[in-house]
Formats: C-alpha cells, structure tokens, sequence
C-alpha cells in the first residue's frame, strides 16, 4: 500500500495527474517539472492561495448525508456483533 501510495504522489505521477485533471498537485516536489504557465494557472506561486480556498462547501442537505452514515455505523455494529458470536 505504502509503495503505490508512494507511487501516486511522486512528481512525475503528480505532472501526469495535472495533465489529466487540471488539478493542483498534492506535492509540492512537481513545481519543479512545470513550466511557468502550468505554474501560474495553478496558483502554485501564489503563498495564500491555498489560505482562500474553501475545500468543503457547506453541505445544504448535511443531516440527510449524517442520517445515511448513521445507518451504515449501526448496521456494521449489528453484523461485527453478529459475527463476534
């Protein structure tokens, strides 16, 4: 796992991810492989950008989401329980 894991965040694997998705890289080792252009687009030279970016929008329907998610937990439990006997 950890080879793969190691394998997905290296930065040439990082350059092919940008190609792909347009995506800003999850290291920052690949700046090294971009040119400026790519740079810039990526807000890669700007210090706060990352600062100003909301990451998780606020979910509008949250309790629907928590309600599904506390069904997924109750039902583990009763299977784990049910498998523990």
């Amino acid at each position: 796992a950890y080879r793969f894991i190691n394998h997905q965040i290296s930065p040439a694997v990082q350059k092919q991810m940008i190609e792909i998705t347009g995506l800003s890289p999850s290291n920052i080792e690949t700046i090294g492989l971009l040119n400026q252009d790519e740079i810039q687009s990526l807000h890669l030279h700007e210090i706060d950008y990352f600062n100003r970016m909301i990451l998780w929008d606020i979910m509008p329907r949250k309790h629907l989401y928590e309600e599904v998610l506390d069904e997924i937990r109750k039902d583990f439990e009763i299977r784990a329980a049910a498998s523990a006997q």
